[in-house]
């Protein structure tokens, strides 16, 4: 069989050993696969045990994110064919089996009634996962949030719209003083990079969005 990459990679330490999620699949009728490898040694080095996530047709859109979620690795991806945000939490704590059946993913899709359609980054905010992405709310392209309501990942809160102008093509969520915050690479009418963070440490509301830099010339 032949593989393609068609996704980022996201790259983490999963209890000591590296780990990597990607959406492969096969080039030629375009099916993608959401795809988990960890690597058999501390370092990289020897084989690398790759499992297959999600094998519903175009399940993975280009961007995922891979963390480590109340010791299991866990990812965050988009599903392109229902435009849904979607969360997978690994069985045990090196990703050997996951999750499979009808109850695959349904804690965020059942939670989001909002069309994902592109980037997205988790972080653990506040002891519980996060996700900042890229969804159709009340403009093409906002930059949203949400957090889960508990350290598992197996139910979530209410979106938050954090960013509006533009469409983020990429987005990354990170912790600043306590605090969520995002950073978003904006295109269309809004070329630029744009920065918000939380009033509070859960993400609960944010402050209004910053300019951080705009194409010159």
């Amino acid at each position: 069989t032949h593989a393609d990459a068609f996704s980022k990679t996201s790259l983490a330490l999963v209890n000591g050993f590296p780990a990597i999620a990607t959406t492969l699949g096969n080039n030629i009728d375009t099916t993608k696969f959401l795809t988990y490898a960890v690597a058999s040694n501390a370092d990289g080095s020897g084989a690398w045990n790759v499992v297959t996530v999600d094998s519903a047709t175009d399940a993975g859109s280009q961007y995922v994110s891979l963390a480590v979620v109340a010791g299991n690795p866990a990812i965050s991806y988009v599903d392109n064919a229902a435009s849904e945000l979607r969360y997978i939490r690994a069985n045990d704590p090196l990703g050997a089996a996951w999750p499979a059946g009808p109850n695959l993913n349904v804690a965020v899709k059942n939670a989001i009634p909002v069309a994902a359609t592109g980037a997205t980054s988790m972080a653990i905010i506040d002891g519980h996962p996060a996700i900042a992405f890229r969804a159709d709310i009340t403009s093409s392209g906002d930059t949203a949030y949400v957090r889960a309501l508990d350290p598992d990942g197996a139910t979530w809160g209410p979106v938050k719209t954090v960013i509006t102008a533009g469409q983020s093509n990429f987005v990354s969520l990170a912790v600043v003083a306590g605090r969520p915050a995002i950073s978003s690479n904006l295109t269309a009418s809004s070329y630029g990079v744009r920065f918000a963070v939380a009033t509070d440490s859960t993400g609960a509301t944010w402050r209004d969005m910053q300019v951080v830099g705009t194409p010159s010339g």
